[in-house]
């Protein structure tokens, strides 16, 4: 019995620790979007391609290659540079996207039932580490779920 105990505080204990949490003081600094996913398609803001997820491959059969080819030159042609956080000593992010005004808000990082969040523009999105990057995942405004991954800013 002694020995099971001790399996189970080793899994426990490694568990924790591959689960970083991101901190307050980690997030100051501007935060460039890398990737953003919503409804079976992801734009990748590095490589400037559009990925359509299997679903939506087969939902759209031939038309959805045309659309991801088509979408990705068209990015590889503009580069649209992506939109930015800046987070500031404190409780304020400003969204910034290129050709508009920032917009600033308050954020609240938290945490429930283990899952670490990040509340801003009235929205609450779970918060994860990957790698260097940051991923949130929630709800827009209308409804439909999102993922946007962030790389800080060097």
């Amino acid at each position: 019995m002694n020995k099971t105990f001790y399996i189970f505080i080793l899994f426990l204990f490694s568990a924790s620790a591959f689960a970083q949490k991101v901190t307050e003081k980690e997030l100051i600094g501007t935060w460039n979007l890398t990737a953003f996913e919503t409804n079976g398609m992801t734009i990748n803001y590095k490589t400037y391609d559009i990925i359509l997820s299997p679903e939506m491959k087969k939902k759209y059969g031939d038309k959805a290659e045309a659309f991801q080819k088509k979408g990705s030159d068209e990015l590889k042609k503009n580069k649209p540079k992506a939109q930015e956080l800046f987070f500031e000593d404190g409780t304020k992010v400003f969204f910034r996207k290129e050709g508009e005004e920032p917009l600033s808000w308050h954020y609240l990082l938290f945490e429930k039932e283990g899952v670490q969040y990040l509340k801003m523009n009235g929205g609450d999105f779970k918060i994860t580490r990957d790698g260097k990057a940051i991923v949130l995942a929630g709800k827009e405004n209308n409804g439909n779920q999102i993922t946007m991954t962030y790389e800080k800013a060097t």
